[in-house]
């Protein structure tokens, strides 16, 4: 509640995963989870463009694993196990949906500081994530890649 009363006097807080603005009644209703991803891979987040380039990679990563052509690329490009993206049309849009839930969970886990708040719920191991993942994780794509 305090973070959502004085936003301007919190930079983070310990175990606020849930989007203080996903409220499900209010009207309009808000996607609250959406709005904290393209805040922390945003210009606050420290990148310009990062946000900008993930939301044109998702539609590109549907349109592109329509194709067996274009399944394979993919298949490379993320390193995949052979078979695993599957061999219809909408194999593209779960890949992307699965890489859609990575950045969100990059974004819920962007503390100043190394931390494993999700890396120990989510995986076999307390590996910690760098100080402001979603900075290093947009230091990897390229600046103007869309």
């Amino acid at each position: 509640w305090f973070r959502l009363k004085y936003p301007a006097s919190v930079q983070g807080a310990i175990a606020a995963s849930a989007p203080i603005w996903g409220l499900p009644l209010c009207r309009p209703p808000l996607n609250g989870g959406a709005i904290a991803v393209a805040r922390a891979f945003g210009k606050a987040g420290g990148s310009e463009h990062c946000a900008r380039n993930l939301r044109g990679a998702f539609p590109l990563m549907n349109e592109i694993g329509k194709t067996p052509t274009g399944r394979t690329f993919l298949s490379e490009r993320f390193r995949l196990c052979p078979g695993s993206l599957g061999t219809d049309e909408e194999a593209g849009l779960r890949l992307a949906k699965a890489v859609q839930g990575v950045f969100f969970d990059v974004a819920e886990a962007d503390y100043p500081f190394p931390s494993t708040y999700i890396t120990s719920a989510v995986g076999p191991g307390n590996y910690a994530l760098p100080a402001w993942p979603a900075r290093v994780a947009c230091s990897e794509l390229l600046d103007l890649m869309v």
